[in-house]
This record gives structure tokens, sequence and C-alpha cells, in this order.
């Protein structure tokens, strides 16, 4: 067989491949997939963290919840979570959109935070059309170190300020 007949050959197995990979998935019972799971870092104290999520429906989806949640370091203490409504009726091969903001200030503690994002029909949380997993990095706090050196400062600067000052001269008449 001539190269050129092959490469025709091996860009159309390809091609039918994309084409067949949604109608696989509905064969398998799949209703939906989460295409993107993205959180930014949050290097500095007050900084905000927005996750991001898109979801594509492989079939028409009635009633359906994302449940996101971050987790901690520790890898147990839940720090935030939230459970937002799918739009009914999302049709077949639809994308949906969220975004979620909060700040770092009430996190535990500096390191790598994890993200779960779950995908269910009605209102369960039991991850039946999709799940996906990302992470990110943030600074909730000044740390051990320098929080109690600025707890210090701020005290030493509020008695300095509640001090009569005695070392000005009284002007003379």
């Amino acid at each position: 067989m001539p190269r050129i007949m092959v490469r025709y050959l091996a860009a159309m197995v390809a091609v039918c491949a994309l084409v067949m990979w949604p109608a696989r998935a509905r064969a398998q019972g799949r209703q939906g997939e989460i295409t993107s799971l993205a959180a930014n870092n949050a290097p500095n104290p007050g900084d905000s963290i927005c996750v991001s999520t898109v979801l594509h429906s492989l079939t028409k989806v009635q009633e359906s919840s994302l449940y996101l949640q971050i987790v901690a370091p520790d890898g147990t203490a839940v720090v935030a979570s939230r459970t937002t409504a799918v739009p009914d009726r999302l049709k077949a091969d639809a994308y949906w959109t969220y975004t979620w903001c909060l700040q770092n200030t009430g996190f535990p503690a500096t390191g790598h935070y994890s993200v779960y994002a779950c995908w269910s029909t009605g209102r369960a949380t039991n991850c039946n059309i999709a799940q996906a997993t990302t992470a990110f990095y943030s600074v909730p706090t000044l740390g051990v170190i320098l929080m109690p050196l600025l707890v210090a400062i701020v005290a030493l600067v509020l008695w300095r300020q509640g001090r009569p000052h005695t070392d000005v001269p009284k002007a003379t008449i």
C-alpha cells in the first residue's frame, strides 16, 4: 500500500473516532462530563480564589446540581462548599459554565488545597453524572512568625498614640 494511502486511512480512522466519541459515551450511559475545572492560586492573605467549571451534557439532562468542595492541605478539613442548580433541561451537546469566587481569609493553613466538583442528577451529591478534581496554592495568613510580629507592632503603635507626649516643650507667653 502506498504511504500516502496509509496516512489517509489513519486520518479517516482518527476522524471517525472523534465523531463517534459522544455516541460511545451515550451508549455507556453517561449523561455528561466536566470538561474543565480550574482554580487560581492565592499567594497573599485576603486574595480571591475563583473556581471555574465547564459542564458538557452528552444527552439531555433534566434536573441536576453541581457540588463544589474545597479541602484543606491536611486532606480532611472542608474549608468551603457550595451547591448550585444546573439549568433545567440542559440539551444534548450543550455546555454550561459556572464560576464561584471567595476569599482565602478563613482558610486554616498555607499549602495546596483540593477542589472537588460533583455533578449529580436531582439535588444529590453522588456524582452519578461526572466528577473532577483540581488543586491550588493559598497563603491565607501571615504565618506563625509574622502574625505575632504584626500584632506586636500594632500594639506598640496604639500604645504610643495613647500616651501623652511629654517631650514637647510648652510655649511660654
